[in-house]
């Protein structure tokens, strides 16, 4: 069952699929025994042959086998969650500074190693207290979620946005000189 969740998205969508389809044909050879056995003679759900035993063995680890997937399904994308969260500022949705410090000390190494430009950017927005101050601090966070959203618009999809602290962000932009970055 874990072999299948380390396949691809449309692996797993087409396994999924084929299981509801087979728990479906299994529900409905259920409720056409339960009626079936109603309208005769109720004595005959409990009757004990090997084809009855089979059934309801493979019944109860059908159940098993999807009970299992589906804890492991779950685990999996929570697990997925977690990771994300750990990496990413909550309120912006930008990478946080750990995660940034991480994925630029790869990159930095593979440019030196390349000799490729990387430029850095430190983004600070002017007069942030003043904002908090005057407005509150829910126009002081929808200031930094829009500055953050705009400035991940504007960005190449390479470039490594993060909010560094406070109303501070770093920008890593990989393959870029001192004239583009002034630019960007």
């Amino acid at each position: 069952i874990y072999a299948c969740l380390r396949f691809s998205d449309k692996f797993r969508q087409l396994t999924f699929q084929l299981i509801a389809l087979l728990l479906t044909i299994h529900s409905a050879a259920s409720l056409w025994r339960i009626f079936n056995a109603y309208a005769t003679n109720m004595t005959t759900i409990f009757l004990q042959n090997p084809a009855q035993i089979l059934y309801a063995g493979s019944l109860i680890i059908f159940v098993f086998l999807m009970t299992a997937l589906l804890v492991l399904l779950t685990a999996q994308r929570f697990q997925k969650e977690l990771l994300d969260q750990s990496r990413r500022d909550f309120l912006t949705k930008a990478l946080n500074r750990r995660a940034f410090e991480g994925i630029v000390a790869g990159e930095w190494s593979r440019a030196l190693r390349h000799d490729h430009p990387t430029s850095f950017l430190m983004v600070d927005i002017d007069h942030f207290k003043k904002v908090n101050d005057q407005y509150g601090h829910s126009a002081g966070d929808n200031v930094l979620v829009d500055v953050s959203s705009i400035a991940q618009t504007v960005l190449r999809q390479e470039d490594i946005w993060c909010r560094y602290g406070g109303e501070e962000f770093a920008v890593m932009l990989p393959e870029t000189g001192g004239k583009e970055a002034t630019a960007i």
